[in-house]
């Protein structure tokens, strides 16, 4: 549910700030977004429509989550970086014949590399979100 309020607010901003359809294309970073959100809508058509006369029960399902799809679509992004960086390995494979205390280190140097990152992560958005704060443009 906290992902839908995330992508919810998002667009709610995004739309707040906004006075008019014109407005998007003022900035780059506005025509960007649409730019790509277009090719995102569109790719998802057209995979649905190429699909109509073979699958016509899982194009109608497509249509029918489309809105779910969309609002849980920016969420993902970061979920899945997440769960990619968390699992970047699996040690239940190749674990025949290894003590417990390799495999303890090589899970120490895990929680240790994912902790680093996201400090440095963190140190990085804090310094943009400083500049974007006391920086005019």
């Amino acid at each position: 549910m906290a992902l839908v309020i995330y992508n919810v607010l998002g667009v709610y901003l995004e739309i707040n700030t906004l006075t008019g359809l014109g407005d998007i294309f003022s900035t780059t970073e506005g025509a960007l977004v649409f730019v790509i959100t277009c090719i995102n809508v569109a790719s998802y058509l057209i995979i649905a429509l190429i699909h109509l006369p073979t699958h016509t029960r899982f194009v109608f399902k497509l249509f029918f989550n489309a809105i779910s799809y969309m609002v849980y679509q920016g969420a993902y992004s970061h979920v899945m970086l997440i769960y990619a960086f968390c699992n970047v390995d699996n040690v239940s494979w190749g674990t025949k014949g290894n003590n417990g205390k390799r495999i303890h280190r090589y899970l120490i140097e895990k929680v240790s590399f994912i902790a680093d990152w996201l400090l440095y992560n963190a140190i990085l958005a804090f310094i943009f979100l400083y500049i974007d704060f006391f920086m005019p443009r």
